[in-house]
């Protein structure tokens, strides 16, 4: 959940003097396509904050200029009511969840359809894994073959969108890994 994620953050901020801290408020937001997110600094004095906040703003001018604000105006707008914030924290907690029981469906599918080793290493490794990807170890071939042999896109990387998995396909994914191992 939200605060176990900001635990390494507190953690860091209680540590550092000084931080640079970034984040993205794309996809916890629906704000897919959009430049929204922001920059934290954590600095020992105004002096060195305003410097470094002058060093942030002519990079962002160089590589994006300006981005339209609808999407940070949205965002500022949620977290900022006490309703469309608890809304929104109530609807990323429904979808950490459903994540987390994709993952462990995936992996149980795994295991009982016989995984590429005895001891269910990939299983155990995509349970453990967090967020909206997995990452299956796949070689690029793999990848490539699951694409054109079963229509799952994943990256040559291995990394795929468990969000965009179905509780009812995880079988048949399951399968579509295990056949090209």
């Amino acid at each position: 959940g939200l605060d176990q994620d900001g635990y390494a953050l507190r953690l860091l901020a209680d540590q550092c003097p000084e931080l640079v801290l970034a984040a993205s408020c794309s996809k916890n937001f629906g704000l897919y396509r959009e430049r929204v997110g922001l920059a934290a600094i954590l600095a020992k004095t105004p002096q060195a904050a305003q410097l470094c906040t002058g060093q942030l703003s002519l990079t962002m001018r160089k590589m994006i200029s300006m981005p339209p604000d609808h999407g940070a105006a949205l965002v500022a707008k949620i977290l900022s009511d006490e309703t469309l914030k608890s809304n929104w924290m109530d609807e990323l907690e429904t979808m950490r969840v459903r994540m987390v029981g994709l993952r462990n469906g995936l992996a149980d599918a795994l295991r009982e359809q016989g995984s590429a080793n005895s001891n269910g290493q990939m299983a155990n490794a995509l349970a453990g894994q967090k967020g909206m990807f997995s990452l299956l170890p796949l070689t690029p071939e793999q990848a490539q073959k699951i694409r054109s042999d079963h229509a799952v896109y994943l990256l040559n990387s291995g990394r795929i969108n468990i969000a965009g998995a179905r509780t009812e396909t995880l079988e048949r994914l399951a399968s579509c890994i295990l056949d090209v191992l």
